[in-house]
């Protein structure tokens, strides 16, 4: 699960999408003891970092658009990226 930590925050955007795909998948079919190990080493940390990204971009003002100038990016996840957690949230909280 580690090493699906690196995948998931690298920055190949294409990559990391498939990734995120993949890891929403197993969450989605896998056992109770499955899905909960990928919440915590994977879909968490995730939405930390989401939660980092909305928060910085909040309080910098930052558009969609400049979000690819933005200094503090390279720390933020890609919104596609984000995108694909959060369309499996509500699935996960109904489990």
């Amino acid at each position: 699960l580690e090493a699906y930590q690196k995948f998931v925050f690298e920055e190949d955007r294409l990559r990391s999408v498939q990734i995120a795909h993949h890891i929403c998948s197993l969450m989605q079919r896998g056992n109770v003891v499955v899905r909960w190990k990928l919440y915590h080493s994977v879909f968490n940390p995730v939405l930390q970092r989401g939660v980092k990204l909305a928060h910085h971009c909040q309080h910098s003002s930052v558009t969609s658009a400049q979000m690819h100038s933005c200094p503090h990016h390279d720390q933020c996840l890609p919104q596609e990226v984000l995108q694909v957690y959060l369309k499996t949230l509500p699935a996960l909280l109904k489990s």
